[in-house]
């Protein structure tokens, strides 16, 4: 999941290009996998669960964020703390986002080595 390649063959990559950071691509995934042919994209709405996800991993990540300002600073300001979660989710959100589908497609898929021997 963490590669973000494709469930079953574990091979091609999801997304058209493998930089999270490239904001012009981000969106963009195959329809299908290049290597086994399953259907990224099975049904409309497929992914609006991962759009839950993604909240539940940003909200780990301000959390953890958030806690780790709390213990390395000793004096506490809450203008700072803001600035290094916001600075923190801008910087982590595309491949949040792109993590998030694909733990969703992983969800739902299973790998299956018996194609691949």
């Amino acid at each position: 999941m963490l590669k973000l390649k494709c469930p079953r063959c574990r091979e091609a990559g999801l997304f058209e290009d493998n930089n999270p950071y490239h904001f012009s691509k981000l969106l963009k995934m195959h329809s299908k996998c290049p290597d086994c042919g399953l259907n990224f994209i099975p049904e409309p709405g497929f992914y609006y669960g991962a759009m839950f996800l993604s909240y539940i991993m940003n909200a780990f990540l301000i959390v953890a964020v958030f806690v780790t300002y709390i213990l390395l600073t000793p004096k506490f300001s809450e203008l700072y703390s803001i600035l290094y979660i916001a600075a923190t989710i801008v910087v982590c959100a595309p491949y949040t986002y792109r993590l998030s589908r694909s733990v969703w497609l992983n969800f739902l898929v299973n790998y299956h080595k018996s194609l691949w021997e």
